[in-house]
């Protein structure tokens, strides 16, 4: 069934958002999928949504929380140009674009943070 299929997708997710270990999540998907395949209902009314059946797998666990860095980091260097922006317009720099380029490298950390935010959400 295609439901089952996104049941186990997301279930894979939160257990992974946990931290828990690869071989453990492979056999709590194979529990789930063998319990799916010897009964008629679906496996959210069998089990509960993914998280709560992570939830109640692992209660001592908490998810990872990826957002605050990211959230974090892009505040930090929005603030981090704005300041260089500043500073070089204090000096009289005429060409504050030019001035900045030297420190367009700084600009891979958000994105890096980023492509790491964007990772975490399909995980």
């Amino acid at each position: 069934m295609k439901t089952d299929e996104n049941y186990l997708k997301e279930l894979s997710r939160a257990l992974r958002r946990h931290a828990i270990p690869e071989a453990e999540i492979e056999q709590t998907i194979r529990e789930v999928q063998e319990t799916g395949n010897n009964t008629d209902r679906p496996l959210t009314e069998e089990f509960g949504s993914p998280q709560d059946y992570v939830k109640a797998l692992y209660p001592e666990t908490k998810p990872k929380q990826y957002y605050l860095f990211t959230l974090c980091g892009l505040i930090l260097a929005a603030i981090g140009f704005i300041l260089l922006t500043v500073y070089f317009r204090n000096l009289g720099t005429d060409g504050t674009a030019q001035s900045l380029w030297k420190f367009a490298a700084l600009i891979a950390i958000p994105i890096g943070m980023a492509i790491d935010f964007t990772r975490y959400a399909r995980a």
